[in-house]
């Protein structure tokens, strides 16, 4: 059931392999466990809400409640944790191209760490072993904005979660 609702249209169940299918699962499972923290590094409304709603991840009526809510003193953060919470329900890797995308992370810096830290375990996790950090740069064609960019060692910004997919033959064989 997880893994259906993270495939796009083009995609089905019996064309993903097993570990195109534990990839997904697990950044999915990434995501829900770090909501607090995404959530605690938005702190406007703005260009976050307008970006999904524009994106078509939220309704109109959806992003009209999120608005009121925070007009009406309702904690940003909170309100971003609900849309997460909404997110959930039909997540797939274009909420991760939306939330980490470059308009997001140069209004909220904090959420540049948070991009950093679903690489992180993605490299750990997927790619370490299959290949070097330089391939992995080259093949996820990802940069990191040059006012952003706080090291030189760091792993691209993964505003194209697509690329990461189109890496997925390379995962190790268990």
């Amino acid at each position: 059931q997880l893994s259906r609702r993270m495939f796009t249209e083009n995609q089905n169940l019996e064309d993903q392999t097993p570990e195109e299918q534990a990839f997904y699962e697990f950044i999915f499972t990434f995501f829900k466990e770090n909501k607090v923290e995404i959530a605690s590094a938005i702190n406007k409304p703005f260009p976050l809400l307008m970006g999904l709603r524009d994106r078509g991840f939220i309704s109109e009526q959806k992003y009209e409640n999120y608005e009121e809510a925070c007009s009406n003193r309702v904690p940003v953060q909170n309100v971003v944790y609900r849309v997460l919470c909404e997110l959930e329900k039909t997540f797939d890797k274009t909420v991760l191209d939306a939330l980490f995308s470059n308009t997001n992370l140069k209004a909220y810096p904090d959420l540049l760490e948070i991009c950093r830290s679903f690489q992180n375990v993605i490299y750990d996790n997927f790619y370490h072993e299959a290949i070097n950090e330089e391939e992995t740069k080259e093949m996820f064609h990802l940069q990191v904005p040059h006012q952003l960019e706080s090291s030189e060692h760091s792993l691209p910004q993964m505003n194209n979660v697509r690329a990461l997919e189109e890496t997925s033959s390379l995962l190790p064989n268990e």
